[in-house]
């Protein structure tokens, strides 16, 4: 990966990551290995495609998919009905692999928080998706200005649906690639840029790492299961296996999570 000044160079390091594997172990968490991944992407698809289709976003005239890089989302959003699909996303590799696999929908090489991303792109839409990506935005002015540009985007009334942590607390730690925001922050954050949360609902509970925790069992839970999926890979999926059941009535029953949350808002009319 390459790194400057302990600061992670995002299209360099998503271009290597996607590079070496095309499958969703080029966007999800390397170290559970391919099978356990597999579960915590039906997890993900669950939970989105049941708000997404709550938030009245299913039959969406236009969807703005941003950091779309494997293209699960695109699947998702077809599934959904959406009829005209635009992609985003910072590396090349994601672009052209995407561009064969959908070619009725139109895919950019672009990042959302660049100055003129809305005059690149010169549209409006109905609903836009943001998922796995705002916690990779690590400096804030571009975090500030990735919402901004999401808002200008946005229809009026239109949604915006994507997941972060929403800590309630400040981080015990920090990573070169991932930012980790508190609620009131990301609140804040949507608030200036014309952007009001509907609905959060948890997007894991038990299988994802609980960085909004500070519960000494559930973080020895979390090291262990790691740890035993990151062994092989077989065993990685039998745990998925076994944990997707009660994951799938965990986030359907929970109003709060100690991992990543969906957050639906809508533009302000």
């Amino acid at each position: 990966m390459r790194w400057i000044i302990g600061q992670y160079v995002p299209k360099h390091y998503w271009e290597e990551r996607l590079k070496s594997n095309d499958g969703l172990l080029g966007v999800g968490y390397t170290r559970l290995g391919r099978r356990f991944n597999g579960w915590m992407y039906r997890i993900r698809r669950q939970v989105f495609l049941r708000e997404a289709r709550r938030a009245g976003a299913a039959n969406a005239a236009s969807v703005l998919d941003i950091g779309s890089g494997t293209g699960f989302y695109i699947d998702c959003w077809q599934e959904l009905g959406a009829r005209q699909i635009t992609g985003l996303d910072i590396t090349s590799v994601a672009v052209e692999r995407l561009a064969q696999r959908y070619p009725a929908h139109a895919f950019h090489e672009l990042n959302i928080a660049a100055p003129d991303a809305p005059a690149q792109i010169n549209a409006q839409f109905d609903a836009i998706s943001l998922i796995d990506v705002i916690y990779h935005i690590v400096n804030e002015d571009d975090f500030h200005r990735a919402l901004a540009n999401i808002q200008a985007l946005l229809k009026p009334g239109g949604v915006f649906i994507f997941c972060d942590f929403l800590l309630h607390a400040p981080p015990l730690r920090e990573q070169a690639h991932v930012r980790q925001r508190t609620l009131n922050e990301v609140q804040a954050a949507l608030d200036a840029a014309g952007l009001v949360i509907e609905r959060r609902v948890p997007f894991f509970v038990l299988m994802n790492q609980p960085v909004d925790s500070r519960n000494p069992l559930l973080k020895l839970y979390w090291k262990g299961l790691s740890f035993t999926a990151s062994l092989h890979d077989l065993l990685g999926g039998a745990l998925g296996a076994l944990l997707y059941p009660l994951e799938s009535l965990l986030v359907a029953a929970l109003r709060e999570s100690p991992s990543t949350e969906l957050i639906i808002c809508r533009k302000r009319k």
